[in-house]
């Protein structure tokens, strides 16, 4: 068995990892969209630190691993010490699947302490990330990373919604009836605004959510985002379909303008029009905000993640 880089795998063998991906992670469907979104989409990707299992030069494991090195810059330097591993699978049915992991593992942690990071994280590398954490539904990575020695430094829920019955409920229409006696009102984001409206969300809720507003402002035909405004004063946000095209999120209303049902307003509004684009099974992603979501009909899914930590020093 070897260990190799995707640099020398060949780049122009992605399709090989997106189908081995689909293959071990029986959780999981990795369409083209998200799998390019994680790897060539991320500016932060380097094929140095995508680690390759190969046994009789057939694919048998995978670590998709990354540093914050490029965007959003704001934050390169508060994470200058920390590496992510975006993914790890090896296929189910190797025999030596467990030396797979080890030796993919071990490879990943080294470079990793070269490069003087301090700790690994995985998964839940914001705004280009496959998963929030660990799926405790994949017991055999837990129990594994968990001997390595990583620890649970957190945890959070997807939920995914059937919207093939959406409606938006009578609650929600009278709430924004109240809205509206109060001066607020609610639009779709429109082209050449997502300057200023990213400079908004940046300040109040930091540079990652600012940098997937402006992916719902610029990635579709349209852009993907809902806001809510008084006047000209933005009050909330809500942005779907940005970091992939059946994702919600985010969704964020200013501090002092909470309490009035805007969020609720923002998040059915959001839903509906993911419907109306054909969207059927859809994913609210890497939130704890469980009562907010659980209004949702036709929740059909709860996925629970631990996020996990490996200490290098």
């Amino acid at each position: 068995m070897k260990v190799i880089t995707l640099k020398d795998y060949g780049i122009e063998r992605m399709e090989d990892i997106h189908h081995f991906l689909n293959r071990c992670l029986d959780q999981d469907a990795v369409d083209k969209e998200l799998f390019s979104h994680i790897t060539k989409e991320d500016p932060n990707f380097n094929p140095e630190l995508t680690f390759i299992a190969l046994e009789n030069d057939n694919l048998i494991g995978v670590l998709i691993g990354v540093e914050r090195t490029k965007e959003p810059k704001e934050a390169i330097e508060q994470h200058q010490r920390t590496a992510w591993i975006k993914v790890l699978a090896v296929d189910p049915l190797a025999q030596n699947r467990d030396e797979a992991l080890d030796k993919l593992l071990s490879e990943f942690i080294e470079v990793m302490k070269t490069r003087g990071k301090e700790e690994v994280r995985y998964a839940d590398f914001a705004s280009w990330y496959l998963f929030p954490g660990l799926d405790l539904s994949y017991e055999y990575y837990l129990i594994k990373l968990l001997k390595r020695g990583f620890t649970k430094v957190g945890e959070c829920v997807d939920y995914e919604v059937d919207l093939l019955h959406f409606r938006i409920p009578r609650r929600v229409h009278e709430v924004m009836k109240s809205c509206q006696a109060k001066n607020i009102l609610f639009r779709r984001g429109v082209r050449g605004e997502e300057n200023a409206v990213s400079k908004w969300v940046f300040e109040r809720f930091g540079p990652f959510w600012k940098i997937e507003t402006l992916m719902a402002y610029t990635r579709r035909e349209r852009p993907t985002i809902w806001l809510a405004l008084r006047g000209d004063e933005v009050l909330g946000f809500s942005c779907y379909s940005a970091l992939h095209i059946d994702w919600f999120g985010p969704i964020g209303v200013d501090v002092k303008a909470r309490r009035l049902g805007i969020g609720t307003v923002l998040l059915f509004k959001s839903l509906e029009n993911m419907r109306l684009m054909g969207r059927r099974i859809i994913r609210i992603p890497w939130t704890s905000h469980l009562f907010f979501y659980s209004q949702v009909p036709n929740v059909v899914r709860i996925r629970h993640y631990w996020q996990l930590q490996l200490k290098l020093k």
